[in-house]
């Protein structure tokens, strides 16, 4: 089951707990619901780039199904699901500086100077 994470800057990361997990995991008088949230704390205790997050439960139907624009995905007005955001801007490649010095390279010294600094 899927849980969602809405973070404080209104992005959002996702966890899945395996079905067999929840089964294990759940106790008696709990529903399914009040087991994933009861996981959610502890998944939140042990990993720290989800402090600040809000757990959410949603289904795998309401998650979009492209996974390329993870970067985009936000909370459904609704309440209910997440969607694409179109109007988030492309994050730069981690090393672009890189590309644009690669690019810009004209001479064999050019390129030395690059290739050191991806060594480092």
């Amino acid at each position: 089951m899927p849980i969602v994470w809405i973070m404080p800057d209104g992005s959002v990361r996702t966890t899945h707990i395996v079905e067999d997990v929840l089964a294990h995991a759940r106790r008696p008088e709990e529903t399914v619901e009040q087991t994933v949230l009861r996981m959610a704390t502890i998944i939140q205790a042990k990993t720290p780039s989800l402090t600040g997050g809000v757990a959410h439960l949603v289904t795998t139907a309401e998650m979009p199904a492209d996974r390329s624009q993870r970067f985009r995905w936000r909370k459904h007005p609704s309440g209910r699901g997440i969607l694409v955001d179109p109007s988030i801007p492309t994050p730069p490649h981690p090393r672009q500086a890189l590309l644009n010095e690669l690019a810009t390279a004209t001479t064999l010294t050019d390129l030395k100077l690059v290739l050191q600094k991806v060594l480092e």
